[in-house]
């Protein structure tokens, strides 16, 4: 082991002054600021270019921008099914409430 070469002394750092504050997120800024002004420029053919040539990227995209936090709720009027949809989605077991409500209430909407 060579001699000058030795270790740091616990807490002490080797580069002491560190990297200059708020370098890291000047670049940062200024990647962003780049890549703003390209999209500006290119939006529409780099869009159609990501989604014909790399389907996955471009869905994990998409995925990454709608909130995770979304709340779907599909409403159907009971009284729109025919009877055949109304017995299969009751045997089914998702459409639990919906007969309570058929026959409480004859035609109102139903939640499922």
């Amino acid at each position: 082991m060579n001699p000058n070469l030795k270790p740091w002394k616990p807490g002490q750092s080797g580069n002491p002054k560190g990297r200059p504050k708020s370098s890291k997120q000047k670049l940062a800024e200024e990647f962003l600021a780049a890549l703003n002004e390209d999209f500006k420029v290119h939006r529409t053919a780099a869009i159609q270019k990501l989604r014909e040539e790399d389907n996955s990227t471009y869905c994990r995209i998409l995925a990454g921008i709608v909130p995770k936090d979304v709340s779907v709720e599909v409403v159907r009027s009971v009284s729109t099914l025919t009877d055949d949809e109304l017995v299969s989605y009751l045997s089914e077991g998702s459409g639990a409430g919906v007969a309570e409500q058929a026959d409480s209430a004859e035609g109102n909407s139903a939640v499922h």
